[in-house]
């Protein structure tokens, strides 16, 4: 249990730990900001663009552009949703497996 104890007090865990909860709050901004722009996509056309997506997609209402821009918006962050979200699982599955080696180890 000290060996546990001591890993936790080092400087790296602590940065790794900060790693993985950043990757983790930037996936969920990335999923939020897809899911608005799929609900710009999803408007009929001619209906007025709310907030600050009709500025970024250079229209103040709903166009064939506007549409083509929010479905590149929405892949290009979900994918790096789903990407900061494949590394904080894979790193905290990594760290849980490393951990039960260690348990029955000893």
């Amino acid at each position: 249990m000290d060996n546990v104890l001591a890993r936790v007090q080092r400087r790296d865990f602590i940065l790794r730990v900060l790693l993985l909860l950043t990757a983790l709050f930037l996936a969920l901004i990335f999923a939020n900001m897809a899911a608005s722009l799929f609900g710009v996509y999803k408007m009929p056309a001619g209906v007025p663009i709310d907030g600050p997506w009709g500025a970024l997609l250079g229209s103040d209402q709903v166009t064939r552009g506007s549409d083509l821009l929010a479905l590149l918006g929405v892949a290009f962050l979900g994918g790096a949703s789903l990407s900061c979200l494949v590394f904080f699982l894979e790193r905290v599955f990594k760290a849980g497996w490393r951990f039960l080696q260690d348990v029955t180890r000893k």
